[in-house]
């Protein structure tokens, strides 16, 4: 019990490359062409891509975020009936989230995923039996504009953040605020869940 275990014999030792070792390395020695090492093992195409996306992770995490910033407020709601010549909605589920640091350049096209991947998510956990066609809920501001009809590229929400300076009431001055949209889901869908 005092003595080591036993040594035992392998026929074969470790798999070393050594380049002056090769057959024609001396031929090689006097080429300028780079030297090819045999493929590595275990690794993938994609072990390549490692400084890139490094790099790229590397820039990223050191970036600021922008300067000029919305927050957005997020609500589920449900179409209901007509008041004022003006469509209403109800809301559902006590769904409401927030979003902060948001890009005040975003153009209308863009906020429409990032209310959606905020919802959707409360939308399935309020009623996960029931068969949501998410992809017929619609995006809307408070205003009632369908930001998923909105072709406008330009950014949807900035020049509503600019106001007088306080030194000089003639210079606009950006100030951040915060946006309620609302992700809706249609009345027909709405009826198909409560009789559900």
């Amino acid at each position: 019990s005092i003595n080591p275990p036993h040594v035992v014999a392998v026929s074969r030792g470790p798999e070393v490359a050594v380049p002056s070792a090769w057959p024609g390395a001396s031929r090689m020695a006097h080429t300028s062409a780079p030297t090819m090492l045999p493929p590595r093992a275990g690794y993938t195409s994609q072990h390549d891509r490692y400084a890139e996306e490094y790099n790229r992770w590397a820039r990223w995490t050191y970036t600021s975020p922008p300067a000029e910033t919305i927050s957005l407020k997020l609500l589920a709601h449900y179409e209901g009936g007509a008041r004022r010549g003006r469509n209403q909605s109800n809301p559902f589920g006590n769904i409401c989230e927030g979003k902060k640091d948001i890009d005040a350049l975003i153009s209308a096209h863009d906020l429409v995923p990032i209310a959606l991947d905020t919802i959707i998510p409360k939308v399935k956990m309020f009623c996960p039996t029931f068969a949501w066609r998410f992809d017929e809920f619609v995006v809307r501001d408070t205003d009632w504009v369908d930001l998923g009809a909105h072709r406008d590229p330009g950014p949807y929400f900035y020049s509503q953040c600019f106001q007088a300076a306080r030194r000089n009431p003639k210079a606009m001055a950006f100030k951040s605020k915060q946006f309620t949209l609302y992700v809706v889901v249609p009345a027909p869908q709405w009826i198909e869940y409560e009789a559900f």
